[in-house]
C-alpha cells in the first residue's frame, strides 16, 4: 500500500512520461478482466492497475497465472512453538531443500521464533538470517533493567540501601564477570550473611563494585543516571577484551549506541524527562532495536521474516507460526484519531494491514512449488490455537491438493522403578566417621525422625549432604525462618530469670520487653549479626507483617504462662544428649544421639519438669495412638510422629539426669505438696492454642497424657535402639518412601525418580 504522498509521486511522473509500472500478481486474486479483486490480497494492486497501468499484458497466464500451477502444499499442525523449530532439520533433509540454497526460506511469521529457529539450524549449511536478534532477548537489556532498578530502590530508600534480592540478580548477571572478579564472592557472602538490606560500603570492595554501587553524591537526575549507566558499560567494555563472542561483543556495543544517544541528547538538554519517562523510554527503545546478523544474501539458506520476503521468489517455503494473530498481524490502531474518520481521510486503518498482509501471504506462494505452512495448536494466554485465515482461505478456494499432517511430541514412558542405594563400605565409613570437633558419632532427632519419612531423603541430607538452599528473598520469611525467630525472641525473653520462681505479675511485667527481643531475634536470625551491638536495620513490608505476628505470639506465651504461674525456666535452647551402644558390625559403637530442647521448666504446684518444644505451625489433626506407631514409617505424617520422638526423646534424657542427680529443680522450688520423685513430661507448645483457657501441651498417647516419662522410657528406648541399628545396618539399603505423598514438596524427588 502507499502512503497518498507516493501515490502523488507516482501519478506525476506517470503523466510526465517518465515511469513505467510493472505489477506483481496473480489471477488468483485480481481478474485479469477487469482488474477487480476477487480477494483481499488484491485490494490495493486492482486500483494501482487502473491509475498506474502495467507495462506488461496483465491478462497473460504465463506471467500472472502462477498460483494455480502444480505445488505440493502441506499443512503441518504442531502442540508447540518449539517443536516446530525442531521440525526444521527434518525438513530441510528431504526434497532438495538443503541443496537449494538461497532458493529455500525459513519465513517466520513470529520473529520472536528466531532464537530457537537458530538453535535448530543444521551445522555446517550455509545460512542468512535477514532478521535481526531482538536486542530485548540480550542480557545487555537485562542489564540495563537491573541497574535501572538498583538506582530505583536507592533512590526510594530512606536509610540509602540496597535491596538484596536486585544486588544478587546483579552479581549474578553473565556481565558481572567484567565488572568485579569478586561479584560471586560477594554474592554468596550477602547471602549466607543474610544482609537484605546491604549498605553502599558493605558493597564497594573493589574499583568496578564501587562504580557500580556508588552512592551518587547528589539527588538523582537523568543526566547522572545515563552517565552512571554509559561508564558502566565502558568498563564492561574495556574489562571483556578476552571475550571474542560476536553475540556478547555485537549486543553490548549495541546497548552502548542506544545509551550513548540517549546521552547526547540529554547533555544538549533536547531530552528533559523525568526518571520514570526515561526508564520507560530506554525500554521502548531496547524492545524495538535487534542485533544485525552478517551473512551473504545471495547464497545459502535464507531465515527471514515476513516483511524480508517482499519481491523474492523461493521455489521452497517453510512458513512456521502461521497463526491468526501472527499472520495476519494482530496490530491495533494506536492512534487518538478515531477509525472512522482515518477511513474516510484515507488514513492507514487496520484493513489496510489485513490486506497488506494479505498480498504478501500469497506474493510469496506464488512462485513456490514445494510450500509447508506450520501452525501452533496450543491456546496460552492471548495466543490462539487456530490456522491463519490465509491457510483457511487455501483449504476452502485454492484448486490444490493439501495434505495436512501433525508433529507430536514423542512421549517415551519411563519405566519408574524403586531406587536404593547400598550401603558400601565408603559410606559405611564416612556414616561411622565421627564429625570434625566430636569424640562420638552424632545424630540428631531430626534426622531420626528424616530417616523414618523416608530412608533415600536422610541418604541425601545426612550422608550426601545436600540442603535444599533456596537463594534468600529480601521481603520473604518463610516457615523455617519465621519459627526461628520466634524461638530466639522467647530465649530472649527469658534471659537472666533461669532458676527462679516466676509470679503471675513478675510474667505479666515482661510483657514491656517484648518489642526490644524481637527486634533482637530479627538482628540474630535474619542478618546473623550480634544484637547487642548491631542495631535492626528497617523491615521490609512482610517482614513487618511477621514481626507483628510473632510479637502477638509473645503476648500470647506470656498469658499463658502467667495463667499456669509460679513457674520455673531452668533453660533455653539447653543442649541435651545420651550416648547410645549398638553392635555395628560387631564392634561396640557409640552414637550420641540429642539436640536441642526449646524449653525446660519446672511447675512446683504438680512437681513436674517439662520438656517444651515450641511450635508456631499448624495444629495437627491426630496424634499417636500408641508408642509403635512413633516407629512406623507408615505412620500418616499428620499425627506429626517425627514430633512426638523428638521431644519424647529429650524428656527420658532429662528423665535420666535427674534420676543421677547431674540435674535438678531450681532450690526453693520444692513445694510441701510435692510427693514422690519428680516428673518429666514431654509437651509440643502450640502458640497459636495458648489463648484456650484449657489448653496443656503435654503430648498424649491415644487418650492418655503422658504426664511422667518413666513409663514409657524402656519402651521407647528399645525401639530406639533398634531404629539406630537399622540406620547402621550395612545389609539394609536406603530406599525411598511408599507414600509418594511425602514426595511432593521434598527437594530430592527428582533424584530418586
Amino acid at each position: 500500500m502507499m502512503q497518498q504522498a507516493e501515490e502523488q509521486l507516482c501519478r506525476r511522473l506517470a503523466n510526465s512520461g517518465k515511469a513505467t509500472f510493472y505489477w506483481d500478481f496473480d489471477h488468483y486474486y485480481v481478474d485479469p478482466r477487469t482488474a477487480e479483486p476477487l480477494g483481499e490480497a488484491g485490494t490495493y494492486i486492482s486500483r494501482y492497475l487502473v491509475d498506474f497501468p502495467c507495462a506488461l499484458p496483465i491478462n497473460d497466464d504465463n506471467i500472472y497465472s502462477n498460483l494455480k500451477k502444480q505445488k505440493n502444499i502441506t499443512y503441518i499442525s504442531a502442540q508447540t512453538e518449539t517443536i516446530q523449530a525442531q521440525y526444521i532439520r527434518h525438513w530441510l533433509a528431504s526434497e532438495g531443500r538443503c541443496e537449494a540454497g538461497e532458493r529455500t526460506a525459513i519465513v517466520l511469521a513470529d520473529e520472536k521464533l528466531l532464537p530457537v529457529v537458530v538453535a535448530n539450524l543444521p551445522a555446517g549449511v550455509p545460512v542468512n538470517i535477514t532478521t535481526g536478534y531482538p536486542l530485548s532477548l540480550s542480557p545487555s537489556a537485562s542489564l540495563l533493567a537491573l541497574l535501572f532498578q538498583l538506582r530505583d530502590e536507592l533512590t526510594a530508600s530512606a536509610c540509602k540501601h540496597y535491596r538484596l534480592k536486585t544486588v544478587s540478580k546483579i552479581l549474578n548477571h553473565p556481565y558481572a564477570q567484567y565488572i568485579s572478579s569478586r561479584a560471586s564472592e560477594l554474592r554468596q557472602q550477602l547471602t549466607k550473611s543474610q544482609n537484605y538490606y546491604p549498605l553502599p560500603s558493605d558493597l564497594t570492595i573493589d574499583e568496578g563494585l564501587t562504580l557500580l554501587f556508588q552512592q551518587p553524591n547528589t539527588a538523582p537526575d537523568i543526566i547522572g543516571i545515563i552517565n552512571w549507566v554509559t561508564s558502566i558499560l565502558e568498563y564492561i567494555g574495556q574489562h571483556s577484551a578476552t571475550n571474542a563472542d560476536a553475540f556478547f561483543q555485537e549486543s553490548l556495543f549495541r546497548t552502548y549506541t542506544l545509551i550513548n544517544r540517549l546521552k547526547q541528547l540529554t547533555d544538549s538538554g533536547i531530552l528533559t524527562v523525568n526518571i520514570q519517562t526515561l526508564q520507560r523510554l530506554v525500554g521502548e527503545i531496547v524492545s524495538t532495536a535487534s542485533i544485525p546478523f552478517h551473512g551473504e544474501p545471495a547464497e545459502g539458506l535464507q531465515v527471514m521474516g515476513v516483511l524480508e520476503t517482499r519481491n523474492l521468489d523461493f521455489d521452497h517455503i517453510l512458513l512456521l507460526s502461521c497463526n491468526e494473530g501472527n499472520m495476519p498481524k494482530s496490530v491495533g490502531d494506536t492512534s487518538f484519531i478515531p477509525y472512522s474518520i482515518r477511513k474516510f481521510h484515507g488514513l492507514t486503518t487496520i484493513d489496510n494491514k489485513v490486506a497488506i498482509y494479505a498480498y504478501y501471504f500469497y506474493r510469496l506462494m506464488q512462485r513456490a512449488t514445494d510450500i509447508t505452512l506450520s501452525y501452533n495448536t496450543s491456546t496460552e494466554g492471548t495466543h490462539t490455537s487456530e490456522m491463519s485465515r490465509f491457510m483457511l482461505q487455501m483449504l476452502v478456494e485454492s484448486p490444490h491438493t493439501i495434505l495436512r499432517k501433525s508433529l507430536i511430541a514423542p512421549q517415551q514412558p519411563i519405566q519408574t522403578a524403586a531406587h536404593t542405594v547400598a550401603k558400601t563400605p565408603e559410606i559405611m565409613t564416612k556414616m561411622l566417621t565421627p564429625k570434625e570437633g566430636r569424640e562420638h558419632i552424632s545424630i540428631s532427632p531430626s534426622a531420626l525422625g528424616t530417616y523414618l519419612s523416608c530412608k533415600m531423603k536422610y541418604y541425601y541430607t545426612y550422608i550426601v549432604g545436600l540442603r535444599d538452599d533456596e537463594e534468600a528473598e529480601d521481603d520473604s520469611i518463610d516457615a523455617r525462618l519465621f519459627g526461628n525467630i520466634f524461638h530466639r525472641a522467647a530465649e530472649y525473653l527469658y534471659e537472666g530469670l533461669h532458676g527462679r520462681i516466676l509470679k503471675e505479675n513478675e510474667i505479666r511485667s515482661m510483657k514491656s520487653r517484648v518489642d526490644s527481643c524481637v527486634d533482637m531475634a530479627f538482628v540474630k536470625e535474619l542478618y546473623r549479626r550480634d544484637p547487642h551491638n548491631t542495631p535492626l536495620r528497617p523491615l521490609g513490608g512482610l517482614q513487618q507483617i511477621n514481626a507483628l505476628v510473632i510479637r502477638k505470639y509473645l503476648l500470647s506465651l506470656i498469658d499463658y504462662d502467667a495463667r499456669n504461674a509460679p513457674l520455673a525456666i531452668m533453660a533455653t535452647e539447653k543442649w541435651a544428649t545420651t550416648p547410645i551402644t549398638v553392635d555395628i558390625c560387631g564392634q561396640p559403637t557409640t552414637i550420641t544421639v540429642g539436640g536441642i530442647i526449646d524449653r525446660l521448666d519446672y511447675k512446683p504446684a504438680d512437681n513436674t519438669v517439662r520438656i517444651i518444644d515450641y511450635k508456631t505451625g499448624s495444629y495437627p489433626t491426630s496424634h499417636p495412638k500408641e508408642l509403635d506407631q512413633l516407629f512406623d514409617p507408615a505412620t500418616d505424617s499428620s499425627c506429626r510422629a517425627n514430633y512426638y520422638l523428638q521431644t519424647m526423646l529429650y524428656a527420658t534424657i532429662i528423665d535420666s539426669q535427674l534420676k543421677r542427680h547431674t540435674l535438678s529443680v531450681p532450690k526453693g522450688a520444692e513445694t510441701e505438696d510435692a510427693k514422690g520423685p519428680t516428673a518429666v513430661s514431654p509437651g509440643l507448645l502450640y502458640i497459636s492454642k495458648t489463648t484456650s483457657p484449657d489448653y496443656s501441651p503435654i503430648l498424649k498417647l491415644g487418650k492418655e497424657p503422658i504426664s511422667d516419662i518413666s513409663t514409657y522410657a524402656a519402651d521407647f528406648d528399645e525401639h530406639l535402639l533398634s531404629l539406630i541399628a537399622d540406620i547402621f545396618n550395612p545389609e539394609q539399603p536406603f530406599t525411598p518412601t511408599a507414600d509418594t505423598r511425602k514426595c511432593e514438596n521434598c527437594p530430592f524427588r527428582e533424584l530418586c525418580m
